[in-house]
């Protein structure tokens, strides 16, 4: 048992501030087998930056499902008509994942990007000007959420107000978050109800954009798979990494890096009066609160000793994210938030062939947001405290649900 004090894996404590958890994992249980909540399964977590960086490199650590021998995750099990969700782009290996991810990653160039950026800018003076007359607001729902949702689905093709009018895309963002949030009281049948009605709806979004396409990544990946270079179980694998993926990860990270800059003023300041640490900035801001707190699973092909422990063949595994980028081996005194610190070296995107597809967009983004922000509401405060603010739970995605936020309007005055 871990010798620090800490909150109980999946506990509410734990949901709040999970960082003591990790701590302790990383000092005394650096890599351990761990029964994941609400599942018949157990999970080897991997705690220290120097071990997560190795596994990340190691093809031994397969993202395929085909290596696991027990557990609900097993080769085998499951619904074959949800056989796609298995498809996605995550959850793939060499030589498909290479081929996949070359595909989709000329969709998401630098130019492409940096001509984003200005309209990225305006959309989001646009959403400030309409909450900034009443000198407070709640960050997530008025500024990340809906700038995520516009921009980043301009680009995919799937923009909510002007693609898609009728189509439910909050009843498709709800059920996005219910598959990475933690039910104790799921069952199998319960997530399986989730991905036929997710199905439902991702395929409507393809049959709309395949009739109706455009200069957009959903339309040439459309365009490539009925030239046969995807098969339609990709198409879909594709399109659902894309939007629930990258959409809500991004909102959710946009919300924790300007809940660190609230909760540390100091930093605030400084990042006010030298704009030109930004860059410097989010990259720090990732490693602190970065939005996935472990990559997604990964499975042993084989016996792996990392850490001098030995994880068994088939096993399942979570490379903490959130522990690696606060280890204290790596980054000095790392539970303080410093805009000035080197944190290029951070596993918040994570490394090696599984990197994120979109970081670079992420990045834009959250300079976009911080800039705004910083430039348009002065004296910008946290209009709550922060051990009532509310989490989403679970091990994946760490997100607040709420920012509440006052500012002073001077142009009103």
């Amino acid at each position: 048992m871990p010798k620090t004090d800490a909150p109980a894996l999946f506990s509410e404590e734990f949901t709040a501030n999970p960082y003591p958890t990790y701590r302790a994992l990383r000092e005394n249980e650096p890599v351990v087998c761990k029964r994941y909540a609400g599942e018949r399964m157990q999970v080897w977590f991997v705690s220290r930056y120097e071990d997560v960086r190795a596994a990340f490199r190691d093809p031994r650590f397969r993202k395929s499902r085909e290596s696991v021998s027990t557990g609900g995750l097993a080769k085998g099990r499951g619904n074959p008509e949800l056989a796609a969700f298995h498809r996605t782009l995550i959850m793939l290996d060499p030589p498909e994942h290479t081929t996949l991810r070359r595909l989709v990653a000329k969709e998401f160039s630098p130019r492409r990007i940096r001509a984003m950026a200005d309209k990225a800018a305006a959309y989001a003076d646009q959403l400030v000007a309409g909450f900034r007359p009443a000198g407070k607001a709640e960050l997530i729902g008025d500024l990340a959420v809906p700038l995520c949702y516009h921009i980043i689905g301009g680009m995919l093709g799937s923009r909510p107000e002007e693609d898609w009018p009728g189509f439910d895309w909050d009843r498709l963002r709800v059920l996005g978050n219910r598959l990475t949030t933690p039910d104790n009281s799921a069952t199998t049948l319960d997530y399986d109800a989730i991905k036929f009605e997710i199905k439902a709806l991702v395929e409507i979004l393809i049959d709309r954009r395949r009739e109706n396409p455009g200069p957009d990544v959903f339309s040439a990946l459309i365009a490539a798979t009925d030239r046969g270079e995807l098969t339609p179980d990709q198409l879909f694998g594709l399109v659902v990494t894309l939007v629930l993926g990258g959409m809500d990860t991004t909102a959710a990270f946009l919300g924790n890096a300007l809940l660190a800059l609230l909760l540390s003023p100091d930093q605030l300041e400084l990042l006010r009066s030298r704009p030109e640490l930004m860059d410097n900035a989010v990259e720090e801001l990732l490693r602190f609160d970065g939005a996935m707190q472990t990559a997604s699973f990964r499975f042993t092909s084989e016996d792996v000793e990392l850490g001098g422990t030995v994880i068994p063949r088939g096993a399942v595994v979570a490379l903490a994210l959130a522990a690696a980028n606060r280890d204290p081996g790596r980054f000095p005194d790392p539970d303080r938030l410093d805009i000035t610190r080197d944190a290029t070296h951070h596993v918040a995107l994570g490394h090696g062939i599984h990197n994120c597809l979109g970081a670079e967009l992420g990045r834009m983004l959250t300079r976009i947001t911080l800039e705004t922000v910083l430039r348009r509401l002065p004296g910008l405060a946290l209009a709550a405290l922060p051990d009532t603010l509310d989490w989403r739970p679970g091990i994946l995605l760490r997100a607040v649900r709420e920012l509440p936020v006052t500012f002073t309007d001077e142009e009103s005055r």
